[in-house]
């Protein structure tokens, strides 16, 4: 996982910043529900994992000399 990643190499995570999106163009009545799960993977699991990843570390406290404000 990233966050294990993250702490092995810094110690600890400081911000946290979701950043990943994908789109499949095709129009709305033609979409395959192999292309929206393909988006929705990814924009909504995605972020959802991240954040969860992130708050399981952010939620032990700050470094005072880093922030003053987790997340």
């Amino acid at each position: 996982m990233f966050t294990a990643a993250a702490v092995h190499e810094f110690g600890t995570i400081d911000i946290l910043v979701s950043n990943a999106g994908m789109e499949r163009n095709a129009p709305f009545h033609e979409m395959s529900a192999a292309q929206w799960d393909a988006v929705m993977n990814v924009n909504l699991r995605g972020a959802f994992f991240c954040a969860r990843g992130g708050a399981r570390i952010l939620r032990h406290g700050v470094r005072p000399e880093i922030s003053v404000a987790a997340g």
